[in-house]
């Protein structure tokens, strides 16, 4: 579903990340001057290089989702395993299952942000028409900025990545099945 869910959303995702890395968005402007400016972009893209071109990066991006709900689910699984096991009771309670869901959605977020800066970057502005290869991305930040600056880089926007990635997994992953048995009664 993942990975999907990343084919679906790519185009939306390399239009906001044109949008975003465009200049003239650095001005102060009204929602419909925003939107009509935004929307000029995308035409824009789509007539400069082609349809094709929104799907660039989409196949990172799908591998991108698939990896951060399977991490998102592994993790929080094995935390719960963890937690179970040092248990005093058969079944873990809410609290518990939330906790498991937080470390899993932290270890999640740790092992997947660089993936989302490198599809940022594959799909950047300026690399407007360039075909961007992944590997080479990776490589060429490394030369240039060393491991550090690598680190630093493929880090950036962690604490949003890491609230956001908490608030989903708990959702899903402990409030999906409370909210099911709420609806349709205990198994």
């Amino acid at each position: 579903a993942g990975g999907f869910q990343g084919y679906v959303l790519s185009p939306t995702l390399l239009l906001k990340t044109r949008v975003m890395t465009n200049p003239v968005f650095r001005e102060k402007m009204s929602l419909l001057r925003t939107t009509l400016l935004s929307l000029r972009i995308g035409v824009d893209v789509v007539k400069d290089e082609g349809l094709i071109t929104l799907m660039k990066g989409s196949n990172v991006f799908a591998l991108k989702r698939l990896l951060d709900w399977a991490t998102r689910y592994f993790f929080s699984d094995l935390f719960e395993a963890m937690l179970l096991k040092h248990s005093v009771s058969d079944a873990l309670s809410t609290g518990e299952k939330v906790a498991a869901s937080l470390l899993g959605g932290t270890a999640s977020t740790v092992s997947t942000l660089p993936l989302d800066v490198l599809v940022a970057k594959t799909q950047d502005a300026k690399k407007a028409g360039v075909k961007v290869s992944a590997i080479k991305l990776l490589k060429q930040d490394l030369e240039e900025k060393g491991w550090k600056g690598l680190y630093d880089s493929y880090m950036q926007g962690f604490e949003a990545r890491l609230a956001h990635v908490c608030f989903t997994t708990v959702a899903m992953k402990t409030g999906g099945p409370i909210m099911y048995d709420f609806l349709f009664g205990k198994k």
